[in-house]
């Protein structure tokens, strides 16, 4: 039980890292979301806008991939005037999501009938309601499966389909494919506040058991 609460502890410390430093966000980002100016102004980086499960971050971060530190705004005026901002404060560059300019995605989804698929990437997160469109611009045709060879399977069929493993790895039909070793970082960088508050709230729930266990009479 202490090493499940130092886990625990550890892992808290480690987003909270990740949430101060804005790690995975560009320099212009940074700048606007600490920005007194314009930290009210913007709406919330894409990673913080949705969460999902333990099983499914690492999937779902890598199927958002770069998008996960992009700016989501209104409208595309507030991007240009944030993006003057940042050349007037020479603070680097940002990229903006503008809610009123995304396409309207169709839901037409191909029957998939191949052992080892999970679901269907949007099926797996939550999220406001006001992010369904953005969120169904960003995981169009992605389908997370168990492993590359049930990728490989299911891109062979349907090219026009993406396919991401549940260790982050990516397979497409158009022969561009991604993997390698899972990194301690991978899933870190979405929902990092609701993560936060899911481990404290584990973290408290471990310390009382730890504390009940203690203070129970040992038998001799």
């Amino acid at each position: 039980l202490r090493g499940e609460i130092e886990r625990k502890q550890s892992r808290i410390d480690f987003l909270k890292s990740l949430v101060e430093s804005f790690d995975g966000y560009s320099e212009g980002a940074r700048y606007l979301i600490t920005s007194g100016e314009w930290g009210s102004r913007i709406q919330t980086p894409v990673g913080d806008a949705l969460t999902t499960d333990l099983q499914h971050r690492v999937a779902v971060e890598t199927a958002l991939g770069d998008a996960a530190g992009y700016i989501v705004v209104d409208g595309v005026e507030e991007a240009y005037a944030a993006m003057d901002f940042l050349k007037k404060n020479q603070k680097g560059k940002a990229t903006f999501i503008c809610l009123d300019r995304l396409p309207s995605i169709q839901n037409h989804r191909p029957r998939v009938d191949v052992q080892g698929v999970v679901g269907w990437a949007m099926d797996v997160i939550q999220f406001d309601d006001r992010y369904d469109k953005l969120f169904r611009f960003l995981f169009q045709n992605t389908l997370i499966v168990q492993d590359v060879h049930v990728a490989n399977t299911i891109v062979t069929r349907a090219p026009n389909l993406r396919c991401v493993t549940a260790e982050g790895e990516i397979v497409t039909g158009s022969g561009v494919v991604r993997g390698g070793s899972v990194r301690q970082d991978e899933g870190g960088h979405i929902g990092k506040k609701s993560q936060l508050d899911e481990l404290a709230e584990d973290l408290k729930k471990a310390l009382g058991l730890f504390r009940s266990d203690r203070n129970c009479p040992r038998r001799r």
